[in-house]
């Protein structure tokens, strides 16, 4: 401590002449060395006695425990009486870990040590394991691990004492699954991103098998090339990249189904999109797992790809609870040991690809379920191929383009020859760029397009689950764009954005339109109970005499018998023309009660109702248009000389395909 800095005085010869306070020294020695009240006062006028600030520790500060010491042959213990006993192979305390969730919590010792064959080992012991039957599971624990501990009586009670006083500044905190902490990315080996002290740490090997072979020119000239001119590949490989972008602009997990015929190649666009994070043999997943092993899988790609092959692999019963788990991004609460809510609920956000022969649709009906407007937009169905004629679909089937090979066939076999020894090197080098972004200059900007592509390519009358369907089309699009431009792809700029268009494009024809899909299905209910109904619960009124001028004849033929549970009444209108032919309108005159408690039931009468007459199906005067009325008055055989409240149905309005 130096304690002066221009004072020496010249009364006292034997204070050191610079002024440095001696290590070690206490009041005593003071005195000895000639320290007077003067040099008291001094000191207090110049706030140098005291200090409130403790010294700083270093980064690398560590205190090994007294009587102990390590050497390349292990750890060693001397006793009061200088003898010396070997504890166990070396150990090196590389920090104390903590939870990466940022709530001080799960503190621990990460060691690291060789087992008997001399392989490194990592273990990271919680400090919780040291109260538990006096540390013998910290003992059970070095041992099946392989550390070579002494047999002598003290060296396991040693050991304990030696892990819990060693000291060190050291921290490390320890995530339990790869993917986005704060701005970092973990990967199993590497934290790419400014955060030093996160470590990916698991007892078990990861269910996300990433790996890389060859160089990412070699991807880029082997793989990447091809996918070129190929909208559905180009896609793919874009989706796969899209999957840490998820979290960036807060959507949820998004998923794409590849659907068709067995011989298009439907395996290798899944196996394109693996080859960005590793051998597609490995990476790639199968559907043919329980719920929980499914939560797990989830898990371990968050922000990467999760990629399901075969889906006629799952019962039928059981796809639209795995579809909605995928979609939320969590799995099932759980209880602990007390009936408490448990903290081990596993969370994610990815993009996932799955393919199968068949629509969610077809897949469902098997089950005895139908698709919910939820289900499709977390699982969005592709045509696997873009060709027209059953002969380029058989040829090409998946690629509109096959390059220099005969067929699709023989691209398929390229590529998944090449990809064996091509992969993994893809997603690092995208991260690597993705992680120097401004955050949220990134996030503006893809807000700001994603509504653009959605302006673009629909009409404002889209629904709202159009549009949400249309966003993640967008995301995958401009995730293909970044990709590009970063040099990962070798693509032609606006060559992913315009494979994005036309995947949407193939849904939303698939689908059938930009409504809603709860719409659809309302209106396909009603369409469903005229077609089979219409004949045999409507009796037949031709309104052809007429008995003044606007009102026409409410008498019926009686011979014609009335159903036994009867709806309302069927009018035929018959149109001649020269242009057209003979063409037949039919009008329902529906009863309210048959409309709203047998036709709609199960369903709301008045959604139904008023998508009925947004479509035109319903026939309304003007007046009750503007008064927003759903139902009409017409004079209708039975009612009398007053109108009669009824719903009044257009057939061809309701069943024209728009």
């Amino acid at each position: 401590m130096d304690l002066f800095t221009d004072y020496n005085p010249s009364t006292n010869g034997t204070l050191e002449s610079d002024g440095k306070w001696p290590d070690k020294a206490d009041a005593y020695d003071a005195i000895e060395l000639g320290w007077t009240k003067d040099h008291i006062k001094i000191a207090l006028d110049k706030g140098l006695l005291f200090t409130s600030q403790l010294p700083e520790s270093k980064e690398d500060d560590v205190s090994i425990p007294f009587g102990y010491n390590i050497d390349d042959r292990g750890i060693w213990f001397t006793d009061d009486k200088n003898n010396s006993k070997r504890l166990c192979a070396p150990i090196e305390i590389l920090a104390r870990s903590r939870s990466g969730l940022g709530d001080g919590r799960n503190w621990g010792i990460l060691l690291r040590f060789k087992d008997f064959d001399n392989q490194e080992k990592l273990w990271n012991i919680p400090m919780q394991a040291f109260a538990t039957d006096g540390g013998s599971e910290v003992i059970r624990g070095l041992l099946e691990r392989g550390l070579d501990i002494s047999s002598h009586r003290d060296a396991k009670r040693k050991i304990l004492e030696y892990l819990q006083e060693y000291q060190t500044s050291k921290r490390m905190a320890l995530v339990y699954k790869m993917g986005w902490h704060k701005s970092a990315f973990v990967f199993p080996d590497s934290v790419v991103g400014s955060n030093n002290n996160i470590m990916y740490y698991s007892e078990r090997p990861a269910m996300c098998k990433l790996g890389t072979s060859g160089t990412l020119e070699q991807w880029k000239q082997q793989i990447s090339k091809y996918c070129s001119n190929n909208p559905l590949a180009i896609f793919a490989v874009s989706a796969a990249l899209s999957a840490p972008m998820v979290e960036l602009v807060g959507y949820e997990s998004m998923g794409f189904h590849f659907f068709g015929d067995s011989s298009w190649g439907k395996s290798t666009l899944l196996n394109v999109a693996c080859s960005v994070f590793g051998n597609p043999e490995k990476y790639k997943c199968t559907f043919r797992a329980t719920d929980n092993a499914l939560e797990s899988l989830a898990a371990s790609h968050s922000d990467m790809l999760l990629a399901l092959d075969e889906i006629n692999q799952v019962d039928a019963r059981i796809i639209g609870d795995i579809i909605y788990m995928l979609g939320n991004g969590q799995g099932k609460h759980r209880a602990n040991e007390r009936g408490q809510a448990g903290d081990s609920q596993h969370r994610w956000k990815l993009t996932y690809l799955t393919n199968g022969e068949k629509t969610l649709e077809q897949y469902l009906l098997e089950g005895g379920k139908k698709v919910t407007g939820g289900m499709e937009m977390r699982f969005i169905g592709i045509k696997a191929t873009f060709n027209d004629s059953e002969a380029d679909k058989k040829n090409k089937g998946i690629f509109n383009c096959c390059h220099d090979f005969s067929g699709g066939a023989d691209l398929s076999n390229h590529l998944n020859r090449n990809m064996q020894s091509n992969h993994g090197t893809a997603f690092p080098a995208f991260i690597d760029t993705l992680v120097k972004q401004d955050f949220k200059e990134l996030s503006a900007w893809l807000i700001k397009e994603i509504d653009k592509f959605v302006s673009t390519n629909l009409t404002i009358e889209a629904g709202g689950q159009v549009q949400r369907a249309a966003a993640k089309f967008a995301l995958v699009g401009l995730a293909g764009e970044l990709a590009t431009k970063w040099g990962v792809t070798g693509w032609v700029k606006g060559e992913a954005y315009s494979a994005a268009k036309e995947c949407f494009n193939s849904w939303l024809n698939t689908r059938g339109g930009e409504g809603n899909m709860e719409d659809k299905q309302l209106l396909d209910h009603v369409k469903q109970q005229l077609d089979l109904y219409g004949e045999a619960k409507f009796k037949r009124w031709d309104k052809s005499t007429k008995t003044m001028a606007d009102n026409p004849s409410t008498i019926i033929d009686t011979h014609v018998p009335t159903p036994s549970e009867m709806w309302g009444y069927r009018e035929h209108i018959d149109s001649k023309s020269h242009l057209d032919g003979d063409t037949q309108e039919i009008i329902y005159y529906v009863y309210p009660t048959a409309f709203e408690k047998v036709i709609c039931k199960g369903n709301d009468h008045l959604r139904i109702a008023r998508l009925m007459r947004d479509k035109g199906a319903l026939v309304l005067r003007d007046s009750e248009l503007k008064e927003n009325r759903l139902k009409t008055k017409e004079r209708i055989p039975g009612s009398g000389k007053s109108p009669r409240q009824i719903y009044k149905i257009r057939a061809s309005a309701l069943f024209e395909d728009n």
